[in-house]
């Protein structure tokens, strides 16, 4: 039971650090980029986590010491 209750507070805690760091990506991107530049357009929560997932990918560094 302890386990279970160990991968609940982890899956938890991944939802809300999820949420809190795609949730300002589809603020600054919507109050910022859709006046700025013309032809873009708004974008949702799940497109915001999507730009989060690829940038990681993209810049995540590979040097381990």
């Amino acid at each position: 039971m302890e386990v279970v209750e160990k991968v609940l507070t982890v899956l938890g805690i991944v939802m809300v650090v999820t949420i809190l760091l795609a949730w300002p990506v589809q603020i600054l991107w919507n109050g910022c980029l859709v006046q700025a530049v013309d032809g873009i357009h708004p974008i949702g929560f799940g497109q915001a986590l999507g730009i989060n997932v690829l940038f990681s990918f993209l810049f995540k560094s590979t040097n381990s010491k």
